[in-house]
Protein backbone atom coordinates (compact mmCIF):
# COMPACT_ATOMS: atom_id res chain seq x y z
CA UNK A 1 0.00 0.00 0.00
CA UNK A 2 2.82 2.35 1.07
CA UNK A 3 4.08 1.99 -2.42
CA UNK A 4 2.26 3.69 -4.06
CA UNK A 5 2.35 7.14 -1.63
CA UNK A 6 6.08 6.67 -2.80
CA UNK A 7 5.48 6.82 -5.81
CA UNK A 8 3.17 10.16 -5.67
CA UNK A 9 5.54 11.44 -3.99
CA UNK A 10 8.42 10.91 -6.39
CA UNK A 11 6.00 12.77 -9.20
CA UNK A 12 5.82 15.69 -7.10
CA UNK A 13 9.44 16.00 -5.44
CA UNK A 14 8.07 15.37 -1.75
CA UNK A 15 11.31 13.74 -0.24
CA UNK A 16 9.96 13.55 3.48
CA UNK A 17 7.36 10.56 3.15
CA UNK A 18 7.39 7.69 5.15
CA UNK A 19 5.63 4.47 4.08
CA UNK A 20 5.06 3.27 7.68
CA UNK A 21 2.34 6.22 8.04
CA UNK A 22 0.24 5.19 5.45
CA UNK A 23 0.54 1.60 5.88
CA UNK A 24 -0.84 2.45 9.80
CA UNK A 25 -3.58 4.86 8.30
CA UNK A 26 -4.59 2.00 5.92
CA UNK A 27 -4.78 -0.43 8.39
CA UNK A 28 -6.96 2.06 10.65
CA UNK A 29 -9.18 2.24 7.87
CA UNK A 30 -9.66 -0.99 7.55
CA UNK A 31 -10.82 -1.84 11.35
CA UNK A 32 -12.60 1.24 11.10
CA UNK A 33 -14.34 -0.03 7.93
CA UNK A 34 -15.09 -3.68 9.61
CA UNK A 35 -15.58 -2.18 13.09
CA UNK A 36 -18.97 -0.13 11.06
CA UNK A 37 -19.67 -3.21 9.29
CA UNK A 38 -19.83 -5.11 12.42
CA UNK A 39 -22.20 -2.54 14.02
CA UNK A 40 -24.22 -2.90 10.74
CA UNK A 41 -24.58 -6.70 11.25
CA UNK A 42 -25.88 -6.46 14.44
CA UNK A 43 -28.48 -3.77 13.48
CA UNK A 44 -29.51 -6.35 10.38
CA UNK A 45 -30.39 -9.21 12.96
CA UNK A 46 -32.08 -6.85 15.39
CA UNK A 47 -34.40 -4.98 12.63
CA UNK A 48 -35.76 -6.86 9.71
CA UNK A 49 -36.64 -3.78 7.91
CA UNK A 50 -33.62 -2.63 5.88
CA UNK A 51 -34.69 0.90 5.90
CA UNK A 52 -34.16 0.85 9.58
CA UNK A 53 -30.47 -1.00 9.71
CA UNK A 54 -29.39 1.95 7.37
CA UNK A 55 -31.16 4.69 9.26
CA UNK A 56 -29.54 3.04 12.95
CA UNK A 57 -25.73 2.26 11.19
CA UNK A 58 -25.95 6.08 9.20
CA UNK A 59 -27.40 7.67 12.45
CA UNK A 60 -24.80 6.01 15.28
CA UNK A 61 -21.85 7.14 13.10
CA UNK A 62 -22.63 10.61 12.50
CA UNK A 63 -23.51 10.82 16.42
CA UNK A 64 -20.08 9.58 16.98
CA UNK A 65 -18.45 12.11 14.49
CA UNK A 66 -20.76 14.91 15.86
CA UNK A 67 -19.49 13.91 19.31
CA UNK A 68 -15.87 13.84 18.51
CA UNK A 69 -16.23 17.52 17.38
CA UNK A 70 -18.13 18.54 20.06
CA UNK A 71 -15.59 17.45 22.54
CA UNK A 72 -13.16 18.87 20.81
CA UNK A 73 -14.66 22.13 20.83
CA UNK A 74 -15.62 22.19 24.31
CA UNK A 75 -12.93 21.09 27.20
CA UNK A 76 -15.57 20.44 29.88
CA UNK A 77 -16.72 17.42 27.33
CA UNK A 78 -13.27 16.00 26.91
CA UNK A 79 -13.84 12.28 27.89
CA UNK A 80 -17.28 12.29 25.87
CA UNK A 81 -14.58 11.84 22.26
CA UNK A 82 -13.89 8.44 24.19
CA UNK A 83 -17.62 7.22 23.40
CA UNK A 84 -16.28 8.26 19.05
CA UNK A 85 -14.53 6.22 16.48
CA UNK A 86 -13.15 9.02 15.36
CA UNK A 87 -11.24 10.07 18.14
CA UNK A 88 -9.19 6.76 17.75
CA UNK A 89 -9.26 7.12 13.52
CA UNK A 90 -7.20 10.10 13.89
CA UNK A 91 -5.64 10.46 9.85
CA UNK A 92 -3.91 13.39 10.55
CA UNK A 93 -1.80 12.82 13.05
CA UNK A 94 -1.31 9.21 11.64
CA UNK A 95 -0.06 10.72 8.44
CA UNK A 96 2.85 13.56 10.17
CA UNK A 97 3.88 10.17 12.58
CA UNK A 98 2.16 10.91 15.26
CA UNK A 99 1.48 8.01 18.33
CA UNK A 100 -2.07 6.32 17.38
CA UNK A 101 -3.96 6.54 21.07
CA UNK A 102 -3.04 3.89 22.81
CA UNK A 103 -6.49 1.70 23.01
CA UNK A 104 -7.51 1.90 19.43
CA UNK A 105 -6.88 -1.31 18.32
CA UNK A 106 -8.32 -2.54 21.51
CA UNK A 107 -11.52 -0.22 20.80
CA UNK A 108 -12.04 -1.28 17.31
CA UNK A 109 -10.96 -5.37 18.02
CA UNK A 110 -13.24 -5.21 20.62
CA UNK A 111 -16.65 -3.34 18.74
CA UNK A 112 -15.67 -6.08 16.13
CA UNK A 113 -15.52 -9.15 18.30
CA UNK A 114 -18.55 -7.97 20.72
CA UNK A 115 -20.87 -6.35 17.87
CA UNK A 116 -19.93 -9.97 15.70
CA UNK A 117 -20.63 -12.42 18.61
CA UNK A 118 -24.11 -10.41 19.65
CA UNK A 119 -25.49 -10.68 16.17
CA UNK A 120 -24.38 -14.23 15.97
CA UNK A 121 -26.50 -14.45 19.07
CA UNK A 122 -29.37 -12.73 18.19
CA UNK A 123 -29.51 -14.28 14.91
CA UNK A 124 -29.72 -18.16 16.22
CA UNK A 125 -32.34 -17.12 19.11
CA UNK A 126 -34.86 -15.93 16.15
CA UNK A 127 -37.57 -18.28 15.22
CA UNK A 128 -36.87 -19.19 11.84
CA UNK A 129 -39.44 -21.77 10.11
CA UNK A 130 -37.34 -24.19 8.39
Amino acid sequence: VGCVWVWFAKIYNISHIQTSNYNQLFLLCILLSIAVYSLGMLASTIFSDRGKVIFSVVGITVLMYVINIVANLKDSLDKLKLSSFFYYFDSGNIIVGKAVPNNTYLVFGLTIIISTLLAVWIFNKRDIAV
